[in-house]
């Protein structure tokens, strides 16, 4: 095991964690999410709807989201377009 390795096994959550927990609660501005996990270095953040923890996000998550709304827009441009 390496050094890294056999450290990690003896480290407390708390070691790497942060206690400033920041949640995600949807209203569509993935945007602003990814944007703000790349300057904080956010992997991943809970996700909260209703006041209940309904699951894990990670930035890739947002970037998906982002990329299909993309998709979304331009097809809806394209729709107007043709008219």
């Amino acid at each position: 095991m390496s050094e890294d390795g056999a450290r990690a096994a003896t480290m407390q959550v708390a070691d790497f964690m942060t206690r400033k927990v920041v949640i995600y609660r949807p209203r569509g501005h993935s945007n602003n999410v990814v944007n703000f996990t790349k300057e904080r270095r956010i992997q991943h953040m809970p996700v909260v709807e209703n006041g209940k923890s309904v699951g894990l996000a990670s930035i890739g998550n947002f970037k998906d989201l982002l990329e299909r709304d993309q998709m979304e827009h331009e097809e809806m441009i394209l729709e107007q377009l043709r008219k």
